[in-house]
């Protein structure tokens, strides 16, 4: 009788312990996809009018570019705004897009209208992002906006407003028209 009894509360300490093990493991799991997914993107924060520079390495799947201007500027004009793409210490090529969007408290994900750097070479999509037209290579300068038209915003609205910057990057070697959704002739190289 005593062995039983033995038996059932080693059972009982072995479960209780594949249990803490399991709880433990879940949550190592859970923090190491937590820092995978935030160490993927980078954030750049600016005010209106500073030119931005945003690096990319290997290391960031997405840059967040973030626009701070202060909600008194005229509605529906164009300010300067220098952005540009900066790659560094690539082993492979990258298809890049980027979108740029408007949100505050009563608009969210409206686009914004950008001049398009006339010295680079980006495209324009009915996706309501912009497309780099060549592939981003190592330590590859691109530029991206000259200036940005602010939306017209809510007259409730009080506080700074922010235009993001998304820039998403993805391996030459996978199919960007599937990924992306893109027509086989949207680029004019051969992205294959």
């Amino acid at each position: 009788m005593k062995n039983k009894k033995d038996n059932t509360k080693t059972t009982k300490l072995l479960q209780i312990i594949i249990l803490i093990i399991s709880i433990l493991l879940a949550a190592s799991i859970i923090f190491n996809i937590y820092q995978f997914y935030h160490s993927r993107i980078r954030l750049f924060d600016s005010n209106l009018g500073e030119n931005i520079e945003v690096e990319y390495t290997e290391q960031s799947n997405f840059i967040i570019a973030n626009i701070v201007y202060p909600s008194n500027l005229v509605n529906n004009i164009s300010y300067m705004q220098k952005v540009s793409l900066k790659s560094c210490e690539l082993e492979k090529d990258y298809f890049v897009r980027a979108k740029v969007i408007y949100a505050d408290h009563n608009i969210i994900n409206e686009s914004i209208d950008v001049e398009i750097s006339p010295e680079s070479d980006w495209l324009s999509h009915s996706d309501s992002y912009y497309y780099l037209n060549s592939l981003l290579t190592d330590w590859k300068e691109v530029a991206f906006i000259n200036q940005l038209t602010i939306p017209k915003i809510s007259t409730s609205l009080k506080n700074n407003t922010t235009i993001t910057i998304y820039f998403e990057f993805l391996d030459s070697s996978l199919d960007v028209y599937s990924i992306w959704d893109l027509d086989k002739d949207f680029f004019s190289f051969s992205a294959i």
